[in-house]
């Protein structure tokens, strides 16, 4: 799955999977490459790549399966949330509409909690590619509670944002806030079943053991139970802009201990010759 997307002045070409062709798009900045077994043209000049640590639900386990690997926390939160009288929605092909409200609520949060704000030119091209699914879950007064975006590539749900109204609704108790957030990622693992994708990627779990609220955030997602899968990104330019970008994202993830570095690229060009 590829899309292109703009940011600023840089032309993004994203490209999900191993198996892309590079020319499904026009030309861009930069190309980034994302759920690959293997990093992507490692030794080609002004790129920079990432050794992720990726959690995978398999899709496949039965329903009862999903549910017992959870954490028992988790568990009771989904099975109470049933008597809160939590409403459901899934917006299959989201219109712009759609996109800009869920980016709204997301920002709120994001901003809320000191983290980046929804690239909503993404959330656009995924739009366009129908690629996007958007879900989120109501309280009985029609108060929206969380809401989620997801990728869909090939037979992989992959998590993109989800934000809660944890921030914009002091005035609602945290735990059924809590219990809506887990009542929601249930339903989508359900629903994503039920359409036959194989795994719900819920993204990366940071390795810095000194941030605590990415360890929090860590813990949440492994309530989910699933599998830890090491995952890699590259980040490659294809122009002048292109290379700044790299440039930027050097500096910017300057102290991030998932980037490889130079020394441990070489161990890892038999494994990118193997899977071409």
């Amino acid at each position: 799955m590829a899309i292109q997307w703009k940011k600023s002045i840089i032309k993004i070409n994203e490209f999900y999977g191993d198996s892309i062709n590079k020319h499904l798009l026009p030309k861009a900045d930069l190309h980034a490459h994302f759920q690959l077994s293997h990093p992507r043209e490692i030794t080609k000049k002004n790129s920079i790549h990432r050794q992720t640590l990726h959690l995978q639900i398999n899709l496949e386990n039965s329903e009862q399966d999903l549910l017992e690997d959870m954490s028992k926390t988790t568990r009771y939160k989904i099975r109470r949330a049933k008597r809160d009288g939590f409403r459901i929605t899934y917006i299959s092909e989201p219109n712009i509409d759609d996109v800009k409200k869920f980016a709204g609520f997301y920002d709120l949060f994001a901003k809320a909690k000191g983290i980046q704000v929804c690239k909503i030119e993404k959330l656009i091209a995924l739009m366009n590619k129908k690629r996007l699914k958007i879900m989120s879950v109501y309280q009985e007064d029609n108060i929206k509670l969380a809401s989620t975006a997801t990728i869909v590539s090939n037979k992989t749900a992959i998590g993109l944002y989800a934000a809660s109204a944890r921030f914009n609704h002091p005035d609602i108790n945290s735990q059924l806030i809590s219990r809506a957030n887990r009542y929601l990622h249930w339903h989508e693992l359900v629903y994503f079943k039920n359409k036959g994708f194989h795994t719900f990627d819920l993204m990366g779990l940071t390795t810095d053991k000194n941030n605590a609220g990415h360890q929090k955030v860590n813990s949440y997602k492994r309530s989910f139970g699933g599998k830890e899968k090491v995952v890699y990104q590259s980040f490659i330019s294809q122009s002048l802009l292109g290379i700044m970008c790299v440039w930027g994202l050097r500096f910017l993830w300057r102290n991030n201990a998932e980037i490889i570095k130079r020394k441990e690229q070489a161990s890892l060009r038999l494994s990118e010759k193997q899977g071409e």
